[in-house]
């Protein structure tokens, strides 16, 4: 007897053919864009030689747009660079202070020194948008007067995201400059050149190339973006630059090219006239930084900008009382890091201040809601195949990074997720403020004047590399609204010479920006 399926029974057939063909189709689709992924990534390798030659391809970057400039400067003997000259710009920050205001030099003959010293260095590291011409007239102006101001003829150099009178911004001149700017100048110093900005420049009518390379001054090899205002002034071609800081750009820069920077707290200096490319980033506050070659420097140019009587706390930067200092090393794995911040921990007990390991307990939740607000314009350089922690991740098709981060789910929920509502960025905010208050309420229980970290959870080994994990760490400062600087560490560098130097990053409580001072100092490595 022959028997027929039910009804039942048929509806089941039909679907798991429909389930069996479905799964049949998704894998199929799958080994598709896994084949199209590969065959785009071997594109992308073969044709990545013509798009970004090696760094010995590249013998000379084009002097061409400074030439006229390169005129003037040269003298009877061919030379532009004089021993006079480089007397000058081997002068301390300190040094040079003293002799324009006794005096000893004239403000046009230390424009001059730096000009060609500029120039010098542009060669190298190709940082220049543009010199300003005005700043020869204002220093014949200052030659035959007064002096002006405790700055008096201090050449100075800006980043091309600060807004300058004499300069126009993306073909528009600016009514007024940047505060920081528009300070020192009222000082007395004179703004003489403008250093390029990350990814593409603002200033649209300067005279440097738009598409070049940018070098490092660490070891001369190409390293895209990362050699700006910072090369300029480690290369000793400018003795003060002027900057923002935003997820610690000033600072890395500095570090990653031997120099010093210092982020002032928030609201205590106006960030006006600073303009980032990245706009927004809730609850990430930007802040003006100074870039010098010592730590004297910053700190004169800051005590004359905030005058003696809003200076309430210098005694705290002259000071030669104790500090109770934390150190943070738990959130290191690499050698390199540990060390630098343990050889920072002894330098600091040599001059009789108390070290106390300290570490914030909710950092690891911070970083998450920390990439939470980053996380959409740093994925456009999809920093997951990036990272330094997933060379899996590194290996996979472009187009399969997202099936593969799904495994991650529960790690990536918060750091993925956008913010799309007011309600979320209020409750964001809220979110940033607890773990303020909670990171406040660590440091008090703990006692502490300042606190040592590194800048890099991981080791810097090529600063191109875009890697979401160094975020936090830099980030905290102007989450939190902290004052922060970074020395780099000479005895840091040891073993690592084809390596950039590594450094120390210093932070303290909202306000308290001279105590942070005098712990850079303390840091400073003597010449």
């Amino acid at each position: 007897m022959v028997s027929f399926p039910t009804k039942h029974q048929d509806l089941s057939y039909s679907s798991s053919i429909v389930v069996f063909g479905t799964a049949c189709i998704v894998m199929t689709a799958f080994l598709a864009c896994n084949v199209v992924a590969i065959g785009i990534k071997r594109r992308r390798k073969s044709s990545v030689g013509q798009r970004h030659p090696p760094a010995s391809i590249i013998t000379k970057i084009p002097t061409k747009p400074f030439d006229e400039l390169r005129k003037k400067l040269t003298d009877a003997n061919e030379e532009i660079l004089t021993e006079e000259r480089q007397r000058i710009c081997n002068l301390s920050f300190c040094q040079l202070l003293n002799e324009l205001q006794e005096g000893t030099v004239k403000p046009s003959d230390v424009l001059r020194a730096y000009q060609a010293k500029t120039l010098a260095s542009s060669e190298q590291s190709n940082c220049i948008a543009e010199f300003i011409e005005e700043a020869e007239m204002m220093a014949a102006e200052l030659d035959g007067a007064t002096v002006k101001g405790a700055l008096h003829g201090l050449p100075i150099s800006v980043k091309e995201n600060c807004t300058l009178p004499t300069s126009s911004w993306s073909l528009k001149a600016t009514e007024r400059p940047a505060t920081v700017p528009e300070v020192l100048m009222a000082l007395g110093a004179i703004p003489f050149c403008r250093t390029k900005s990350m990814y593409q420049p603002m200033t649209l009518d300067q005279n440097a190339n738009a598409v070049e390379y940018l070098q490092s001054r660490h070891n001369e090899t190409t390293r895209t973006q990362f050699a700006t205002d910072s090369a300029l002034v480690g290369s000793g071609g400018s003795p003060l630059g002027v900057a923002g800081d935003l997820l610690g750009s000033a600072r890395l820069q500095a570090l990653l090219n031997g120099c010093i920077a210092f982020k002032f707290t928030t609201n205590r200096v106006s960030n006006r006239g600073i303009f980032h490319q990245i706009k927004q980033l809730p609850g990430c506050k930007s802040a003006p930084a100074l870039i010098s070659r010592d730590v004297d420097g910053i700190a004169e140019v800051a005590k004359q900008m905030f005058n003696n009587r809003l200076m309430k706390q210098r005694d705290n930067y002259c000071s030669t009382q104790p500090l109770r200092i934390g150190y943070w090393t738990d959130a290191l794995e690499d050698k390199p890091e540990r060390n630098a911040v343990v050889k920072a921990k002894e330098v600091l007990e040599e001059h009789g201040n108390e070290l106390v390991p300290f570490a914030f307990k909710a950092f690891d939740e911070f970083g998450h809601i920390g990439c939470h607000s980053c996380i959409k314009p740093i994925a456009v350089n999809n920093p997951m195949k990036k990272s330094q922690s997933g060379p899996s991740l590194r290996k996979t098709p472009t187009l399969s990074t997202d099936t593969k981060a799904n495994d991650h789910a529960p790690h990536l929920g918060k750091t993925i997720g956008t913010i799309n509502t007011t309600f979320e960025a209020m409750r964001f905010k809220l979110e940033v403020r607890r773990f303020f208050h909670e990171f406040c309420d660590e440091w008090r229980a703990a006692g502490l004047d300042a606190l040592i970290c590194p800048p890099f959870p991981l080791q810097a080994e090529d600063f191109s590399t875009e890697s979401a994990e160094s975020i936090p760490h830099v980030a905290m400062a102007n989450a939190f609204n902290l004052p922060a600087g970074l020395v780099p560490l000479a005895n840091a560098k040891e073993n690592r010479p084809q390596n950039p130097p590594m450094g120390c990053s210093i932070v303290g409580l909202p306000y308290q920006d001279e105590t942070v001072l005098r712990v850079m100092r303390e840091l400073q490595a003597p010449e």
